[in-house]
């Protein structure tokens, strides 16, 4: 549950971000390419966001696992005609692990991060993301 009211203008950037949430997931769990063509469509530059972090898995035969799975609560914290930020403070439960290893099922976390968003071409791309703890307050 949110208290965020999701306004009219916010629904494309929250679909973007959905987007481009399971762009990523989809990625993460099968090529581990920051080339993918479902990655370059919805972020700015993906080889720079996930480029090290891919290559470190494939060198060390990770693989992503979700767990108990991911669940996204965004909301939309400034936004102008032609770039938005978002706050989620989404449950997760991901972690790579080593080819044929299983894990311990846990259950998913609250994890703060920020985005922000530039629409070009008539499209919201995610341009950076990181880590923000007080999008959980």
């Amino acid at each position: 549950p949110s208290v965020f009211t999701v306004q009219p203008d916010d629904i494309p950037i929250l679909e973007a971000y959905a987007n481009a949430a399971t762009a990523y997931y989809r990625v993460a769990q099968t090529s581990l390419d920051p080339t993918d063509s479902q990655l370059v469509r919805l972020y700015v530059d993906p080889t720079d966001m996930f480029g090290s972090t891919f290559d470190q898995a494939r060198a060390g035969s990770y693989r992503l696992d979700l767990g108990a799975g991911v669940l996204l609560r965004p909301y939309v914290v400034d936004l102008t005609d032609d770039s938005a930020i978002v706050y989620d403070c989404y449950l997760q439960d991901e972690l790579f692990i080593a080819e044929g290893q299983q894990r311990v099922d846990d259950v998913p976390k609250p994890k703060g991060q920020v985005l922000t968003f530039v629409l070009r071409n008539g499209e919201w791309l995610v341009d950076t993301a990181g880590p923000l703890g007080s999008a959980c307050l």
